[in-house]
């Protein structure tokens, strides 16, 4: 982080614990870097725990597929990266991968394909 206030550095601190907590564990260095303006990550981060909590009719392993989908939709690594990895340790196989990439292809095209399929070589899916 560069931000050299301390009254902000302390507020960003807490946000990214409030944030490490609610993703489970863990924060990326997008979040790090977003720490340097505590009022984006709060902002970020408020988004967050209200769009992902108490989703309960959709399977995790189905709403990381569609993150790691709108992700590539996006233009954004990162995302894709992150959410497919994700998908397959919540249960995604790589038929449900190449399924959800086909998806993918039919509205958006080759150019939102080419970065998701890196995941074929990266992920280690369960053999179902």
């Amino acid at each position: 982080m560069k931000q050299e206030d301390p009254k902000k550095i302390r507020e960003a601190e807490k946000i990214l614990a409030e944030l490490k907590v609610q993703r489970g564990g863990s924060v990326l260095s997008i979040h790090k870097k977003m720490a340097n303006d505590p009022k984006l990550l709060q902002a970020f981060s408020q988004q967050f725990r209200i769009c992902k909590q108490d989703i309960t009719h959709i399977p995790p392993q189905y709403m990381e597929l569609m993150l790691m989908l709108m992700g590539a939709a996006a233009g954004n690594a990162v995302t894709i990266k992150t959410h497919g990895r994700l998908a397959v340790e919540k249960g995604a196989t790589l038929d449900e991968l190449g399924e959800a990439l086909r998806l993918l292809f039919f509205y958006f095209g080759a150019s939102a394909v080419i970065p998701a399929v890196e995941l074929f070589d990266e992920l280690e899916p369960e053999k179902k």
